[in-house]
């Protein structure tokens, strides 16, 4: 098994030789959202990975998804207990943001210092997406890193149809994964259709940029903003708009001296 892996890692790297990438511009993704199930044994490939190549970066994006009835994802000591012995070798941590919830233990993984720490979320057009309640959610992802204290997130998903889904017709009323159209963009004649959640999916990102640079010049209002997004607040467009009225503040005051 060691040879075969050392055999696809080097592939890998003369691959991004061949178009001048070095290890500090890719990073090798684990198998998609891994749980109690499998956990452990992806473990054992990251730690194989880091022993061949330790300068390959490697993302893992956790899951430990148990359903709708049983609290969403395992309990904190099973995902710790599954994660003790490896995590903290994964340079790119993106773990469902159910995990970060009431899960003190395996917080503690997910916290590590690393390249990148952050989170995802999910949302699907079947489940009604341009509606209030969902179309936050995009934007809220950035946000929840900002009180995190994370420089990650990721939404899923950006464009994954798996039906016709310019048909609502086709849209299944339970949940079913082969049907459920996971996007935010639509295919067109003339190239993609946005839709309100791409457009915050913009958003969310300058609100994270603007606040890093807040962080930077107005500390004391970056934590204000911060806690009040701890606070319940979702006005987003006023937050920024006084990080921004703050940062021009700052500018300005540094122009005339």
């Amino acid at each position: 098994v060691e040879q075969e892996v050392h055999v696809l890692l080097d592939g890998h790297i003369r691959q991004a030789e061949k178009y001048g990438v070095d290890f500090d511009h890719w990073f090798l993704e684990m198998p998609d959202e891994p749980g109690a199930h499998n956990a452990k044994a992806l473990g054992v490939m990251v730690r194989l990975c880091k022993k061949l190549y330790p300068r390959i970066r490697i993302y893992v994006n956790p899951s430990f998804w148990t359903g709708f009835d049983k609290d969403g994802v395992a309990p904190d000591e099973v995902i710790a207990g599954c994660l003790r012995d490896w995590y903290t070798l994964v340079d790119v941590s993106v773990p469902l943001v159910l995990n970060l919830d009431g899960r003190p233990e395996a917080w503690k993984y997910f916290t590590h210092d690393r390249l990148f720490n952050g989170q995802y979320n999910v949302s699907s057009q079947h489940m009604g997406a341009d509606r209030a309640g969902l179309l936050q959610l995009p934007r809220i992802c950035a946000w929840d890193s900002l009180s995190r204290s994370m420089n990650w997130w990721g939404f899923y998903s950006y464009h994954e149809p798996r039906l016709n889904s310019w048909d609502n017709t086709m849209r299944p009323t339970v949940h079913e994964d082969a049907t459920i159209n996971y996007q935010c963009v639509y295919a067109g004649v003339n190239g993609p259709v946005p839709t309100r959640a791409s457009e915050l999916i913009r958003e969310g990102v300058q609100d994270y940029r603007i606040m890093q640079l807040l962080r930077q010049a107005d500390p004391a209002l970056y934590d204000r903003l911060r806690q009040e997004y701890l606070d319940g607040g979702r006005d987003f467009d006023s937050m920024k708009n006084r990080a921004l009225d703050a940062l021009l503040k700052k500018q300005g005051k540094e122009e005339s001296i």
